[in-house]
């Protein structure tokens, strides 16, 4: 039986996109991290560039999750009860894993 993911495995990477999730703000997460809200959002945008797919709607305050956002978050948090999704949010053939989101 796996154990739930602790912060000290986490990538900085992971570590911010769950505070973002928790903070609903960049500017909010980089006054806890005693960092800019460039840096945040630097970090964030790298991400996404490493797993494929936006996770905030940005044009939103506060932040809103992407559905693949959401699917991650509830993988990041709690991984034994999310097991059977893929963390990308999609299947192997490419397409979206959430109904609610258009395909590429």
């Amino acid at each position: 039986m796996s154990k739930p993911i602790t912060e000290s495995i986490l990538s900085n990477e992971t570590r911010v996109f769950l505070m973002c999730c928790d903070f609903r703000s960049f500017s909010a997460v980089a006054h806890a991290l005693g960092i800019t809200q460039s840096a945040v959002s630097k970090i964030i945008r790298k991400f996404e560039d490493s797993i494929g797919f936006e996770l905030f709607i940005r044009n939103s305050r506060p932040l809103t999750l992407t559905p693949e956002a959401h699917l991650l978050h509830r993988q990041l948090r709690d991984p034994q009860k999310s097991s059977a999704q893929p963390v990308s949010g999609r299947h192997a053939d490419g397409q979206r894993q959430c109904p609610d989101t258009k395909t590429d």
